[in-house]
């Protein structure tokens, strides 16, 4: 396997300045036990990972894949289950049970490149990516200024493909999600823009930064295989109902951006394959709600097919599993804050205070059509 070329000593200097940096925050901040033990277990790890060469470093991810499946003997059990569930009787509990194996390998193994992402450059991108022109007809749309948004599913190492790509000529950004631990929140950010990209938290402002990138000819990379928790489009996946946030579709209407299915395989230990389906384009003539439910559902139907041609590189350990339906308390809890939601005929209007409550949802999503 190829390692990048950079001198091993300066990632060791990297590696260990960082870690003094850290030292300092830790001395000036006040931070639950529970938070630092987790911190330091990553960066342990982290320093280890990132100073190995790189066969060595898959061979550590191979040994960790091990360990973890006898450690999480619960939630494999529950991604057997979940596998059965999709595939049925067509495959023997000795394939379910390989499938789970090789899809949580997957998932150690992108953890280990997501902390090698300070070595990625073209020349690895080129040597780890066997076939970047496929998204030559994305690279085509963008030269008439327009952006698009990238609808990478849970597949292989999905996390590649919203990074890789700005080595080819491809301006991504990507969604930021809140860790609880702020430790390691900040900490994994940090290896996502360390291989480049644009990284949005999720707040109250990012849905102006969303359009203003997407209307500047920026790439919108997002997973639409995750579950909402409240209330939104529902579509029909894996042989189930799935409820999918509204997001994704809403921001390809509002800017008139085309969304690209893709999917990315890991063929081997270091190699991946990446798959661009055609672009859903939105609709106009068509009413809001019909078109969100349109592309949705479209963009959902490419992401079946592939899951079920290489079942063994879904994430099938998603805690909020995405045929898990609402519950009825959920939905309750929503209508007792927001009536308007469960009852959109009801003549029912938020007061000022209800509005909007940061962290819950943008306001947006409370509006009639």
């Amino acid at each position: 396997m190829k390692d990048s070329a950079s001198p091993f000593r300066y990632y060791q200097v990297i590696v260990f300045a960082d870690a003094a940096r850290e030292a300092y925050l830790f001395a000036a901040m006040k931070y639950r036990v529970k938070h630092l033990c987790e911190y330091a277990a990553l960066r342990a790890v982290f320093c280890v990972v990132h100073i190995l060469p790189e066969w060595a470093a898959v061979g550590l991810g191979m040994g960790l894949a091990r360990v973890a499946r006898l450690c999480m003997r619960s939630r494999v059990r529950e991604a057997e289950r979940r596998v059965r569930e999709v595939l049925g009787a067509s495959r023997s509990d000795k394939d379910v049970r390989q499938i789970v194996a090789t899809s949580l390998q997957t998932l150690v193994l992108n953890g280990i490149e997501m902390m090698r992402m300070r070595r990625m450059n073209e020349n690895w991108c080129r040597d780890h990516i066997l076939n970047p022109e496929v998204i030559q007809p994305l690279q085509e749309h963008l030269q008439s200024g327009r952006g698009a948004i990238l609808a990478a599913c849970h597949m292989g190492h999905w996390h590649l493909a919203a990074v890789a790509m700005n080595y080819f000529d491809v301006s991504t950004f990507f969604l930021i999600a809140h860790q609880r631990n702020p430790l390691t929140n900040r900490f994994m950010n940090q290896m996502l823009a360390a291989g480049g990209g644009e990284g949005i938290c999720r707040d109250t402002g990012s849905m102006r930064t969303i359009i203003r990138n997407l209307r500047n000819g920026k790439v919108l990379a997002i997973t639409p295989d995750v579950r909402s928790k409240t209330p939104a489009v529902a579509v029909d996946f894996l042989g189930g109902t799935a409820n999918i946030p509204e997001g994704m579709a809403l921001f390809a209407r509002q800017t008139n951006s085309p969304i690209f299915p893709c999917s990315t395989v890991r063929e081997s230990l270091t190699t991946h394959r990446w798959t661009l389906h055609p672009p859903i384009y939105p609709d106009s003539t068509m009413e809001k709600s019909a078109d969100i439910q349109r592309m949705t559902q479209a963009v959902m139907q490419v992401v079946d097919t592939d899951i079920r041609a290489h079942p063994e590189q879904y994430f099938w350990f998603n805690k909020r599993w995405i045929l898990e339906p609402l519950t009825l308390e959920s939905t309750d809890n929503l209508g007792i804050r927001y009536p308007w939601v469960t009852a959109p005929d009801a003549e029912v209007r938020p007061t000022t205070g209800d509005l909007y409550r940061p962290g819950l949802c943008p306001r947006r999503s409370f509006a009639k059509n």
